[in-house]
């Protein structure tokens, strides 16, 4: 895996941020999906409740999946 910034990770999914871009692995470790559109993002949190989560930027955005 790469070097992040931010990290979490559950029983389903682990989520890392490198500032320019936000990683989303399975349970095992392989990459499901790279996302670039939110620039400065430190910030990975899983919402309780749902099968979403949310990445904060430092430039006051969030983003959510």
């Amino acid at each position: 895996m790469r070097k992040f910034v931010g990290y979490i990770n559950n029983d389903r999914f682990a989520i890392g941020c490198t500032g320019q871009s936000v990683y989303v692995y399975d349970d095992m470790g392989n990459e499901l999906k790279k996302f670039n559109d939110i620039t400065y993002a430190y910030t990975p949190l899983f919402c309780p409740e749902k099968n979403i989560f949310i990445v904060k930027s430092t430039a006051g955005k969030l983003a959510l999946r």
